[in-house]
């Protein structure tokens, strides 16, 4: 999971519904846009959780009583003594961005996933201490072989081998997630369609793509008339880039975000924050006239497409009437919540792609 560091506004010049269609089994769940994070929720030991979905790890896990009574938004998070089968192991994880989590792991007694029952068999971790996290629950949909929990066993302080069933592994042939952000659904499902299908990076454990480019259109009336590169040079190198519902940013080469934020005249880079902010938190009116960020990518076919993220998406107010672009300039590629924002993307296992349908074309 990268880093949980750095508004939702319903205008694009052309906006569409999902459409995609779900297989017959398919499975609803909640999803909000919490600005650092996306959220669902689910029953979890009869009680109804909110969780941080997170696409780049498979760990599921909850605080203690203890540490909710010192997080944030954390009273509905209480377990109380119902916590399911204790399966004798604690367990650590770290994760990219300094964030640690110790605890023990437990089956559920009940979980339920829309209309699915996981009973005494859905796995998830019983937190007793953390570092650096910003929630209280996390359900990671990464693949199985993405599994980051080192188990312990009771009664030795050394690593086990061991490894349990995720959540992927638990669902039941259901190998599609769709992230539905603009209709505030995730569906887990057999099958689904979009307007663009872009091939998986199989070899990685994420779920990441290439991009072959990124551009600008700052006129956003033209569209793809104005689309221009945003490297100084034609000497463009593919770069792969991951999936992350757990990253509140888009990571990009420093050349890419630093010619993006040019065409901003309200942004200046800040040194102790790391990041481009604005002098001054846009209007609404200001945010919908923003540049469009365009990754370029090939299709199935083989053919050159585009993602376009929405310049108003790459807006988040990091602390009251305080304003940061979500956009940093990292060697290691990252598409985050910004991406989530402009479109519905699909995660499909079965075909090792990924389905994109745009608020844009």
């Amino acid at each position: 999971m990268s880093v949980l560091s750095c508004l939702y506004v319903c205008f694009c010049l052309l906006q569409f519904g999902s459409g995609a269609y779900l297989g017959d089994t398919a499975i609803t769940l909640p999803l909000n846009d919490e600005d650092f994070y996306l959220s669902t929720s689910f029953l979890l030991n009869n009680k109804n959780i909110s969780f941080l979905l997170d696409s780049g790890s498979s760990d599921t896990w909850v605080f203690d009583s203890d540490l909710c009574e010192d997080a944030y938004d954390c009273s509905n998070n209480y377990l109380g003594s119902n916590l399911g089968k204790d399966t004798g192991y604690s367990f650590q994880t770290e994760y990219f961005g300094g964030q640690s989590v110790v605890g023990e792991l437990y089956i559920a007694s009940e979980a339920k996933f829309g209309n699915k029952d996981l009973n005494n068999q859905f796995y998830y971790g019983y937190v007793n201490d953390t570092t650096n996290f910003i929630t209280s629950a996390l359900f990671g949909i990464g693949q199985s072989k993405m599994q980051s929990q080192k188990l312990y066993s009771y009664d030795n302080s050394y690593p086990s081998n061991k490894s349990y069933p995720t959540f992927l592994q638990d669902i039941g042939g259901r190998n599609t997630f769709l992230i539905d952000l603009p209709n505030n659904q995730f569906d887990i499902s057999t099958h689904v369609n979009g307007d663009l299908t872009v091939n998986l990076n199989t070899d990685s454990h994420y779920y990441q793509i290439n991009v072959t480019d990124v551009g600008i259109i700052t006129n956003l009336k033209k569209n793809n008339g104005d689309l221009k590169s945003l490297y100084d040079s034609n000497d463009k190198a593919t770069f792969k880039t991951i999936l992350d519902t757990g990253s509140s940013v888009v990571q990009l080469p420093a050349e890419v975000v630093n010619n993006y934020a040019e065409h901003i005249s309200s942004v200046y880079w800040d040194e102790t924050q790391q990041s481009f902010m604005f002098e001054s938190c846009p209007t609404t009116q200001a945010k919908t006239n923003l540049p469009y960020l365009v990754l370029t990518v090939t299709n199935r076919s083989g053919s050159q497409k585009y993602v376009k993220i929405r310049g108003q998406d790459l807006v988040v107010e990091v602390e009251d009437n305080v304003c940061a672009l979500a956009l940093s300039p990292s060697n290691f590629g990252v598409l985050g919540i910004p991406l989530f924002r402009s479109g519905t993307v699909g995660i499909d296992l079965d075909h090792e792609v990924m389905t994109w349908k745009g608020l844009v074309r």
